[in-house]
């Protein structure tokens, strides 16, 4: 039963202006660095696949279906795969965020069902970069603008 009189704050009619002002914001990022967004096609048969960067080519290549059944959003996927794309541009050996600062965000603020996975099937030198991955793609998009 709803009661008559309960008023919605005030903002809640501005979250949707948000959420498209982010997907701007993500697009011109994309954009400025050159980066074309395609279908992974086949690729996509395995569904704990989102998404991938093909290294060297400035694409992000999607799997919407996948990504879609697990809840994900598309701009997480991107941003997500951006992250990559800046460790391949910038040749990136450490991780973006300084430690002990990325050990302290991945062991407080990722759950474990999250990071075994990653450690257990990663090869050991982009265990770091996977993780940071998954941690800076659900930031607000502005945060992308600076790494």
């Amino acid at each position: 039963m709803i009661e008559r009189g309960l008023q919605v704050p005030f903002f809640y009619k501005y979250i949707k202006l948000i959420c498209i002002g982010l997907d701007i914001l993500l697009s011109l990022l994309i954009w400025l660095h050159g980066i074309t967004i395609k279908s992974a096609g086949n690729n996509c048969a395995n569904p704990d696949l989102m998404g991938m960067y093909q290294t060297g080519k400035k694409e992000i290549l999607i799997c919407a279906d996948n990504f879609q059944k697990h809840r994900i959003s598309k701009s997480e996927v991107i941003k997500h795969e951006f992250i990559h794309y800046v460790y391949d541009f910038d040749k990136v050996k450490k991780t973006i965020i300084p430690d002990p600062y990325f050990t302290f965000l991945v062991k407080h603020f990722m759950s474990d069902d999250e990071k075994l996975p990653v450690i257990l099937y990663e090869k050991d030198y982009s265990v770091d970069e996977e993780l940071e991955a998954r941690f800076l793609s659900r930031l607000p998009t502005i945060v992308l603008f600076f790494i």
